[in-house]
């Protein structure tokens, strides 16, 4: 059954709405590198900011290595299916802009045993695409290898299907498994 609003939303609140995401987009992006842009991820129920980073840097319309720091991300609530299928949806409508411009992500989280953990699934769920997915304990080490990255060969986007299914794999492209979420 389907709700009719009754009222109308305030004149200006979709503006304002706007206006806060590109400003939580700028506070969360430092083009500084270019063309290897830091990130610092935002939680999985902030995926909305997320997206649009990446739109940002995809309107540049050049390669790039994502460097993200993913403690907020790791720190925050485990992602529900709702944002599963949000962020599936997003990776089908950019598949062929993101594969071939983006080179690869370097992550950086300071704990060894969680950037160990968030690599192998990174790397196990970026497999199907090959995206190369590195992880850093450090900025500048991240930095490097996303130098590294962007000095190789310039990556093939993915073949897909006519309707540009999207496999499990690349669904959890942005998602991090619950065992390396960090407790606080």
């Amino acid at each position: 059954m389907q709700h009719i609003n009754p009222t109308p939303p305030a004149p200006g609140l979709h503006a304002d709405l706007h206006a806060d995401l590109a400003r939580q987009v700028q506070q969360r992006m430092d083009f500084s590198h270019w063309p290897a842009l830091i990130v610092r991820m935002p939680s999985a129920d902030q995926a909305p900011i997320l997206f649009a980073m990446l739109e940002a840097a995809l309107q540049r319309g050049q390669p790039f290595a994502l460097v993200a720091d993913m403690a907020e991300y790791l720190g925050g609530p485990p992602e529900t299916p709702a944002q599963r299928k949000a962020a599936a949806l997003w990776l089908k409508r950019h598949r062929q802009a993101f594969f071939s411009l983006c080179r690869g992500n370097v992550y950086v989280l300071a704990d060894e045993r969680a950037r160990a953990a968030l690599l192998a699934s990174g790397r196990q769920q970026a497999s199907a695409s090959g995206l190369p997915i590195e992880a850093a304990a450090t900025l500048e080490e991240a930095l490097a290898m996303a130098r590294q990255l962007l000095n190789k060969a310039t990556p093939q986007p993915p073949q897909t299907p006519r309707k540009q299914k999207i496999t499990k794999c690349e669904q959890k492209m942005f998602i991090s498994e619950p065992n390396i979420r960090t407790n606080k």
